[in-house]
C-alpha cells in the first residue's frame, strides 16, 4: 500500500496527490477550479480515482487506477 497525501490542483484542474517517495498520483475525471480546498477535494476524490503521474508535478498519466494506494486524510 502506498500512501499519498493531496499535493494541489495542476494546470489541468486535476486533484494532485504525492508519496513519500516523491511520486505523483492524480485524478483525470474529477476535476476542481485552482484555487480548491483539500477538504473539497477529500470528499469527491477516492483512491481508485487515481493514476500515477510519474516524478514530476503537472505531467501526464503513466499509469493504473490507484487500488493499491491509500489517501491519507489530515495535515501535510
Amino acid at each position: 500500500m502506498i500512501e499519498v497525501k493531496f499535493y494541489g490542483i495542476d494546470s489541468w484542474g486535476r486533484p494532485v496527490f504525492k508519496s513519500k517517495n516523491d511520486q505523483f498520483y492524480g485524478a483525470l475525471h474529477k476535476l476542481f477550479d485552482a484555487g480548491a480546498t483539500e477538504k473539497e477535494v477529500l470528499e469527491k476524490v477516492e483512491e481508485a480515482d487515481l493514476v500515477w503521474f510519474g516524478s514530476e508535478f503537472d505531467c501526464e498519466p503513466f499509469g493504473e487506477p490507484g487500488y493499491w494506494l491509500k489517501i491519507i486524510r489530515g495535515k501535510k
